[in-house]
């Protein structure tokens, strides 16, 4: 299939950090309906067109089911408009049949719309698999759970702590008392304390699923001492400033990106990934090998537009982007550092832990909340 040109023109709702937490609640739902005529090839003579139902944002998979159905003689491919995660999971409440869908995962901090998302997906590890295609770094992982693969990126952002500091702290305390030396904040005072928590989860998460409790422990007691920090002040005001990396010409990254360090102390992570579009199949769908020969072309050549933000996650496709804006005049070593960060994390956002690493998550949370 050729480039899928329907990803052009859509919007990020990443663009800036404001929008992401904590304004990352459930999606205002809106009313759904068919979006007209199908896509539809030509069925050969005497045979009934096999009908596929995407749920899709039309700007995104129109082209897309076009092009697919012009080179797939008998395939019919319908729309439901579905933006959102939350309003698929809406649609399928309501009794839509779905088979299929391409979506903005509009929840992937606190997990509530993932899980549910996860249920209603079937596993396409064993198909991913057989596709032979790389993702970037350690984003399958990250996307897994329970050795399934139910929900397959096709972008990303990359979330991180960014510090002008030379060297990484060897702890929490040392860098708390540095940053009282130096007079200033440990971490970005204009957030607080929930949405820190949901960024700094990722970094835990190897304490998370073993169930040590140190760590995060010392997080809550740093977040019960800083609590009056947690007010508006000037951006840099902090030793580790909350960042997010995307596709913008330059990578989003503060001034001083060359020589600054990475995470958090105590954590060998330095950024985790957030999946921004997903796509999969509805569980139980009759048409689940029909829907697959669809959805896997997504992978195929894709091209995103530099204002949507989000990088690419094919390997293949995130190298060539990484060149392009080299070309385009982005600072090397914030091209450096996005391509180092994207392939050294292994973490997902903390919404993406499923099962029981969720529920831990949902400890960890009221632990620090309470700051006990």
């Amino acid at each position: 299939m050729a480039g899928n040109s329907f990803l052009k023109g859509r919007e990020s709702t990443m663009r800036n950090l404001k929008k992401i937490i904590p304004a990352f609640g459930l999606t205002a739902l809106i009313a759904l309906s068919g979006c007209g005529e199908a896509a539809e090839a030509p069925p050969t003579a005497g045979a009934e067109p096999e009908g596929l139902v995407l749920a899709a944002d039309e700007a995104w998979a129109r082209s897309a089911a076009e092009e697919y159905a012009a080179e797939n003689p008998g395939v019919k491919i319908e729309i439901i408009s579905c933006r959102t995660a939350t309003e698929l999971i809406s649609a399928l409440g309501r009794g839509e049949a779905v088979d299929m869908y391409l979506v903005q995962l509009d929840d992937p901090f606190t997990g509530d719309v993932t899980e549910e998302m996860w249920g209603l997906s079937a596993d396409l590890k064993a198909r991913f698999a057989e596709l032979g295609t790389e993702l970037v770094g350690g984003l399958e992982g990250a996307m897994e759970y329970g050795g399934e693969l139910r929900l397959l990126p096709l972008d990303f952002t990359l979330y991180t702590f960014v510090s002008p500091l030379g060297e990484m702290p060897a702890s929490l305390p040392e860098a708390e008392a540095l940053a009282e030396s130096a007079g200033t904040s440990l971490f970005a005072p204009y957030r607080d304390r929930e949405n820190l928590t949901a960024w700094l989860l990722p970094y835990l998460i190897d304490s998370v699923s073993s169930g040590d409790t140190a760590q995060y422990r010392e997080l809550a007691r740093l977040l019960e001492n800083h609590e009056g920090e947690m007010a508006p002040a000037e951006e840099g005001e902090c030793l580790f400033d909350m960042r997010f990396l995307n596709a913008s010409a330059s990578f989003a990254l503060p001034a001083y990106a060359e020589g600054c360090v990475f995470g958090i102390p105590g954590s060998d992570a330095r950024a985790f990934y957030s999946p921004n579009l997903v796509f999969g199949i509805v569980s139980g769908s009759e048409k689940a090998d029909a829907a697959w020969d669809f959805l896997k072309t997504f992978y195929d050549g894709y091209s995103p537009d530099g204002d949507a933000g989000a990088f690419p996650a094919v390997k293949a496709e995130f190298d060539r982007l990484i060149g392009e804006r080299l070309g385009e005049g982005a600072p090397p070593e914030a091209a450096a550092a996005a391509a180092a960060l994207a392939y050294e994390a292994d973490a997902a956002a903390p919404g993406m832990s499923q099962g029981e690493t969720l529920r831990e998550s949902a400890e960890l949370q009221a632990l620090i909340s309470a700051g006990e």
